[in-house]
């Protein structure tokens, strides 16, 4: 459904995780066979991101990035609250530009915007692909004041998935299959 609301034109390819990469990336079983390339992302349980795959993608296998690698870089993102999530609401909702610290993402927030613990957290960059617009990157697990800029805050996220505990993901493949 997000897929089609975001015009995204992807071919699913189910993965393996291969192994665990000492700097955290995952080696999946598909690669530029299955049509994957550079930049596309891996999802579970339907619209949680893992990440994105990294560049030198190969026939038949390729490294995803998680999403708590500080390759990644900024995200943009929307902080939408839980029971709008629940009801299926994925749009709209608070703006954050997130980035990788740790096991968390954090970012700054107008406290006014009433963001709180349990609050979803969805992708919204465009230099993402579009398959992974309106994919849900975690939970809000903790809003604070910034005591450098009082009149701003500081949102942290618990990513939605360990990408260590992920036995497979689902690779929205952008490019088309070859050998």
């Amino acid at each position: 459904r997000l897929d089609r609301a975001a015009g995204a034109s992807v071919r699913y390819a189910s993965a393996r995780v291969v192994a665990v990469l000492p700097r955290g990336g995952l080696r999946l079983s598909v690669g530029a066979r299955e049509g994957v390339q550079a930049g596309d992302c891996a999802v579970v349980q339907g619209d949680a991101l893992v990440g994105r795959i990294a560049p030198d993608v190969q026939s038949r296998q390729c490294v995803l990035v998680p999403l708590t690698d500080r390759s990644v870089g900024r995200m943009d993102a929307s902080v939408i609250r839980a029971e709008d999530d629940a009801r299926g609401v994925v749009s709209g909702g608070t703006p954050v530009q997130l980035v990788a610290r740790g096991a968390t993402l954090v970012g700054d927030i107008d406290l006014e915007a009433g963001v709180r613990p349990g609050d979803v957290v969805r992708l919204s960059d465009s230099s993402w692909p579009r398959g992974a617009r309106g994919m849900r990157l975690g939970t809000v697990i903790d809003v604070r004041r910034k005591d450098e800029q009082p009149l701003r805050g500081m949102v942290e996220v618990k990513p939605s998935v360990d990408p260590e505990r992920v036995p497979e993901v689902v690779v929205k493949a952008t490019g088309t299959p070859g050998s």
